[in-house]
């Protein structure tokens, strides 16, 4: 017979915007009712990073 428990998560975030850039283009969700999470690296120096990290996050979490 096996059985399955519960086990416990501890979840934990945290960004720098660094030394060379001007604005943080991370984002970062945890859903820990459903096992998930999600860190979004928006590349920066390309053109609406933050913004397809923030969509990536939203859509997915």
């Amino acid at each position: 017979m096996s059985t399955i428990s519960e086990g416990l998560a501890i979840y934990c975030a945290v960004t720098d915007v660094g030394r060379v850039r001007a604005n943080n283009e991370d984002a970062v969700v945890v859903d820990a009712a459903n096992g998930i999470a999600v860190l979004a690296d928006g590349m920066g120096g390309y053109n609406a990073g933050e913004v397809a990290s923030a969509l990536a996050v939203d859509l997915i979490g």
